[in-house]
């Protein structure tokens, strides 16, 4: 399963998927496997924030193991 986090060029004012709070959305967080699409999110900035840092510890932990093996 792959995730990207792609900003939004326009900011719009909706309810975060995450949160459930009315802000200004940033970004939406795509859930794929392979090519298909698992499903997708709405994120606010602090929630686009905290998801793109797991998205970082992820990347670091997967190229640590690959180092390790």
């Amino acid at each position: 399963m792959q995730a990207h986090l792609i900003p939004y060029a326009e900011q719009r004012r909706r309810r975060c998927d995450c949160c459930d709070r009315t802000l200004i959305l940033a970004a939406r967080l795509l859930l794929l496997d392979g090519r298909a699409l698992l499903g997708d999110l709405e994120l606010c900035g602090s929630c686009a924030g905290a998801f793109e840092a797991l998205l970082d510890l992820e990347a670091a932990l997967v190229q640590d193991r690959q180092e390790e093996g």
